[in-house]
């Protein structure tokens, strides 16, 4: 006798048969317990892309605006926690949070931010860094706008100390003007991009921090750099920061007619910026900035290329800090109505390379469409286009961290309310859940043959092999058995060879 283990037969008194609903090819693999009393391995399915995804719920069931892009961004603690930004029909500023369960949004109350007419969207940004921690972007009367720093408990907001940014010009408010450098633990840091209508239009940015929490948080502003000038004073801008850092911004020269980029990154509230890069001479309006967060040096501009035209390019960071940017070359995504609306792209959190682009449709319709596509190098090849069934503009968009869903916020023009839609990516799903693995086949089982298998609180002997005793095992959602600890927990390794599966309802 070498093994502990060898003081019990394999199975220890727990081997019991079942029918397998679904082929099981070997002994070692972990089963799930069906509610027909029958076993099935554990594994992931397709589940393909579902746009639009559930119905849409209203933000408000009035507009009274201008109406910018409605700002929406997810919770990155909290999968399915999603807050969105948007005026009502006093043209009040707004918040509102909810929770989705599939496609199922459950909205909180209305929090107005500012009890002003305004008109206008206000911008918000979730602390990647610290839990339940925003700031957000908003105007005040005149030329007066500010950037505030909010807490949340559940879905209800509590308001920190807001801080003037611009006071002399007017301001194009944009979904995607601001954004927390992720890669900063030790420091709450971000930026904001922007363009004022002085001159000919100046191109702006700056870095702030946050401190505090709840109602004592508060925003220390860097100095306003005027990076540029010669711009629209309709100039869209975005920004974005990857896992490493390193932020990207875009922008539209109007002067020079060129949509651009320019990668940065900060200390403190001190900025360090790239050159700036041009990725097109022919342009309308650009839209968002958007990083692969699984490869992040990859991201994506897209812009009006004319007045019924998007085009997209694919950009390459390198150098120094990744402050050099290099484009592919631009490729036409879809022939629709831009109606001067910029293509809005959101990544799949989860699948590399993978992306959807939410734009107006071709004419007559100017309804809203997602577009998937994927990039390979700087080459971008689109997927299949679906409809929502609106009449929409104004619109941003953002997407879950884990479950593939991407939320839409928009202006419906036929009802003239704020409205959120849905739409979810093709996902790998698993049939393994908290509470439904069984234990470990003994042998293969054919689909509708019986075989037996060691439940929990038995140990599992066959059909193992290179496990570390004493080490703790989980059964993963693709069927594997390893020590990563995302999986669920089935039991401890007594030998190379054998688990003592411990009984866990």
């Amino acid at each position: 006798m070498t093994n502990l283990s060898d003081l019990f037969p394999a199975g220890a008194g727990k081997q019991v048969s079942f029918v397998a609903d679904g082929a099981i090819s070997a002994a070692g693999k972990p089963v799930i317990l069906n509610s027909a009393g029958t076993v099935t391995p554990v594994g992931e399915s397709t589940v393909s892309a579902d746009i639009p995804y559930g119905s849409a719920t209203d933000l408000s069931t009035s507009m009274n605006g201008s109406g910018q892009p409605l700002g929406i961004q997810f919770d990155p603690f909290n999968s399915g926690k999603v807050m969105a930004g948007f005026i009502d029909g006093s043209g009040y500023q707004n918040i509102r949070v909810g929770n989705y369960s599939g496609s199922t949004v459950t909205w909180g109350t209305t929090y107005v931010w500012l009890s002003d007419y305004i008109g206008t969207s206000p911008v918000v940004a979730f602390d990647p860094n610290n839990e339940n921690e925003f700031v957000v972007v908003f105007k005040e009367t005149g030329n007066d706008y500010r950037i505030q720093p909010g807490t949340l408990s559940g879905t209800v907001p509590t308001q920190g100390v807001k801080s003037q940014f611009m006071a002399t010009h007017t301001i194009q408010m944009t979904n995607g003007m601001v954004a927390f450098d992720s890669n900063n633990t030790s420091t709450r840091t971000g930026v904001l991009v922007y363009v004022g209508t002085d001159g000919f239009g100046k191109f702006y940015d700056r870095a702030f921090t946050v401190s505090g929490t709840g109602g004592s948080a508060a925003i220390t502003l860097g100095t306003q750099t005027e990076v540029d000038a010669g711009f629209s004073a309709e100039a869209y801008t975005s920004i974005a920061f990857n896992s490493t850092g390193t932020f990207v911004i875009g922008g539209r020269g109007d002067s020079t007619a060129y949509v651009f980029c320019y990668a940065g990154t900060v200390s403190g509230t001190t900025i360090t910026r790239g050159t700036i890069t041009q990725a097109a001479s022919n342009y309308y309006a650009p839209g968002n900035v958007a990083i692969d967060p699984n490869a992040p040096t990859k991201f994506i501009i897209s812009w009006n290329q004319s007045a019924t035209n998007y085009s997209a390019s694919v950009g390459t960071l390198s150098g120094t800090g990744n402050r050099t940017i290099t484009f592919g070359t631009a490729q036409e995504i879809d022939n629709g109505d831009t109606g001067w609306a910029a293509a809005v792209t959101v990544f799949n959190p989860v699948t590399t390379g993978e992306f959807v682009m939410v734009h107006r449709a071709e004419n007559p319709s100017a309804i809203l469409q997602a577009s998937l596509g994927t990039y390979s190098g700087t080459t971008i090849t689109m997927g299949a286009n679906y409809d929502f069934p609106v009449w929409g503009a104004y619109y941003g968009a953002a997407c879950d961290i884990s479950s593939g869903v991407f939320a839409v916020a928009y202006k419906n023009d036929t009802a003239t309310d704020c409205e959120v839609d849905q739409g979810k990516f093709e996902t790998q799903e698993t049939n393994l859940t908290a509470t439904n693995f069984i234990g470990i086949s003994d042998a293969a089982i054919l689909d509708t043959a019986s075989g037996n298998v060691t439940i929990k609180g038995g140990i599992a002997a066959t059909g193992l092999t290179s496990l570390t005793p004493g080490s703790d095992y989980y059964a993963q959602d693709d069927g594997t058995i390893t020590t990563a600890t995302a999986g669920k927990k089935i039991g401890k390794a007594m030998s190379a060879t054998s688990i003592n599966l411990e009984y866990q309802s």
